[in-house]
């Protein structure tokens, strides 16, 4: 029986640990980092300068493939709430190495929308009004005012304020300083003008009355407005008439229009600079009066006169329209109450 001796010989890697640690810094260095941003990880190795290091990765301790460099890019997303860590080995021999970093969390937040804020809606002619924006109390931003009436911007770096004196429909957003990554738009605030002229509504005919059936035309007076070139609108009630802009308002008188009315002005170059609205103005209209028909004989001889009159039980103003025997034949036409005539 022979006797064999075999012999196994096992291979060991001793890795030699560095005491260098590194240490993980982030660009930008914001407090809040938000979805949509891109931020730089670097992997700095304290006291390691001078060596030549190749770098190693990790997420939630699982290894990034091909992340061999010191800086690793990312942009920021909802699924990107993780933890990092970094080590190093030198490029010369990959059994030397520091330890794993601390673990470095990296926290999203959503893509944040402006906030604008306005002292008032509402300045007069010569006057502004300062807005100002805001991005969820972060910090590292500069703002820009959008003034979409005009499709223009108004930039101001130097703070989160600026003075406005045209009307219009503002949104601002906020813009990251040194990554020039932009915030979503804010709310509209509608900024409007007033002039102090006053309008004033008349009314043509001016009688105290108005009665069904009239055509009666109201017009929109602008008090020392002549020079301006406006555009109207009418409310009935506090509604507003559709399509009613023009200065003058023709109407029909019925029970339907009954009511308030009351107009305002913008200039035609700026619908945010108006006028307020006027005091409103009552239109009360009546049913269509009856005429009543006297005379002073009821019998008469041939040859002999009769006078005629017509009266309606209202104030004055009306013309008189005589006939005989039927509505077809008409007489005459007179601005008085009375007619003479003769029997025949």
């Amino acid at each position: 029986m022979k006797l064999m001796c075999v012999f196994v010989f096992v291979s060991s890697y001793l890795v030699e640990t560095v005491t260098n640690k590194p240490v993980i810094t982030r660009q930008p260095s914001w407090s809040q980092i938000f979805q949509g941003e891109e931020i730089t990880l670097t992997c700095e190795v304290q006291g390691g300068e001078k060596t030549d290091w190749r770098y190693y990765w990790r997420r939630n301790s699982v290894p990034l493939q091909q992340k061999n460099e010191k800086v690793l890019k990312v942009t920021a997303s909802q699924s990107f709430n993780e933890e990092y860590k970094c080590m190093a080995t030198h490029k010369d021999d990959i059994y030397s190495s520091t330890t794993w970093s601390e673990a470095f969390t990296v926290s999203v937040l959503q893509k944040p929308r402006a906030t604008l804020t306005s002292g008032t809606k509402t300045i007069s002619v010569g006057g502004s009004v300062s807005l100002s924006c805001s991005v969820r109390d972060s910090d590292g931003w500069k703002y820009e005012f959008y003034r979409s009436t005009s499709n223009t911007w108004e930039t101001n770096v130097e703070n989160n304020k600026v003075e406005v004196s045209k009307g219009g429909i503002y949104r601002c957003r906020g813009e990251r300083e040194t990554s020039g990554y932009l915030s979503d738009m804010s709310d509209e605030a509608n900024i409007w003008i007033t002039f102090t002229n006053k309008p004033v509504i008349t009314r043509q005919p001016s009688w105290s009355q108005i009665f069904q059936g009239e055509e009666i035309t109201l017009t929109c007076e602008v008090q020392r407005g002549e020079t301006i070139d406006w555009r109207y609108s009418w409310r009935r009630n506090s509604q507003y008439l559709q399509r009613k802009n023009e200065k003058v308002l023709k109407v029909t008188a019925s029970q339907s229009i009954n009511g308030e009315y009351d107009c305002m002005a913008t200039r035609k170059d700026d619908i945010y600079s108006s006028t307020t609205l006027s005091e409103a103005f009552t239109v009360s209209v009546l049913p269509q009066p009856k005429a009543q028909l006297g005379t002073n004989k009821f019998n008469m001889s041939e040859g002999s006169r009769v006078t005629l009159t017509c009266s309606v039980n209202q104030p004055a103003g009306w013309k008189y329209f005589w006939y005989r025997d039927s509505k077809n034949s008409l007489l005459n036409t007179h601005d008085t109450d009375e007619y003479q005539s003769q029997s025949e």
